[in-house]
């Protein structure tokens, strides 16, 4: 038989854990949902400023219906999400990203990290989210920005190939050119020669 001390040193012991755990779940930086298979049982106050709503807003529905109808690959969010949760009801730890859904219907991008709390007969889980938008808006833009660096990479080697096409088409042209003149010339030669011998022949004609 327990001793009635013992049983109420465990009593406060317990409490004293539960309020620890709920101090620390509820200062954490980070967004955190207690599942009880897919169904939000419990969240921090971080959750609520995330999805800027009330706390009777979230609990008792699932993670997928605060989620766009699909997932950035073009899976249902509903699909996923079981997928998520089956494979930690089966022993994995998951952590992925998410595009979720605030109360006003705008966007944000979170990693979301998934496990089992331990073994337990009503198969809790729990969810920790990292609003990532930022991170991604700047992921997009550095994908953009070498996008485009790289057009116009591809555009300046265009330009280098059509100036350096256009100076070897202006070479064979300034040789053209130089070959007329030369021809050019060789005929005003001969034409001065002609009109030498011309006129010394009209010389000699005067004299006899």
């Amino acid at each position: 038989m327990t001793h009635p001390r013992t049983d109420k040193s465990i009593t406060q012991a317990l409490q004293k854990s539960a309020i620890k755990f709920r101090t620390i779940f509820e200062s954490a930086n980070d967004g955190i949902l207690i599942l009880q298979g897919a169904t939000v049982v419990d969240c921090n106050q971080q959750i609520l400023k995330m999805f800027e709503c009330d706390r009777d807003e979230i609990i008792g529905l699932s993670p997928s219906d605060w989620s766009p109808l699909l997932q950035a690959e073009g899976i249902t969010s509903s699909d996923k999400m079981r997928e998520k949760l089956t494979a930690v009801q089966q022993g994995q730890s998951e952590s992925f990203e998410w595009v979720h859904l605030r109360k006003d219907g705008s966007v944000f991008n979170a990693e979301i990290s998934l496990y089992c709390i331990g073994p337990t007969p009503n198969n809790q889980l729990i969810a920790i989210l990292r609003d990532i938008t930022d991170r991604t808006r700047i992921q997009a833009d550095l994908q953009s920005n070498n996008a485009k660096l790289k057009a116009a990479h591809i555009e300046l080697i265009s330009l280098y190939q059509q100036l350096a096409a256009s100076e070897e088409v202006l070479g064979q042209q300034l040789e053209e050119l130089k070959a007329s003149e030369k021809k050019l010339e060789f005929s005003e030669q001969r034409y001065r020669l002609a009109m030498d011998a011309s006129n010394d022949a009209k010389v000699h004609c005067n004299h006899l």
